[in-house]
């Protein structure tokens, strides 16, 4: 609707919306980013029963490992690039 015309401005989830546009050099020269109403942040979810502490444990050690190491930022930068950011 946005690329037709037929509305002036669109609520877009980020990523999704931007990979799609970004894949169409039409869309890619029509929608252009005004502005974010929220930046919300990615949730992850562990069973409190059966192994999910230890496996929380393990992404978090993992997380951890990634930042400190430089590699969380690596993997972002590379991720927005191939994105278009």
């Amino acid at each position: 609707m946005l690329a037709a015309g037929r509305v002036e401005f669109i609520l877009l989830n980020g990523m999704p919306g931007y990979r799609r546009i970004n894949a169409d050099p039409v869309l890619k020269a029509k929608i252009k980013s005004v502005g974010m109403i929220s930046n919300d942040q990615f949730w992850v979810a562990f069973s409190k029963n059966n192994e999910g502490p230890k496996y929380c444990e393990l992404f978090e050690q993992g997380m951890r490992n990634l930042i400190e190491s430089g590699k969380y930022e690596e993997m972002k930068t590379a991720f927005r690039k191939r994105m278009g950011f």
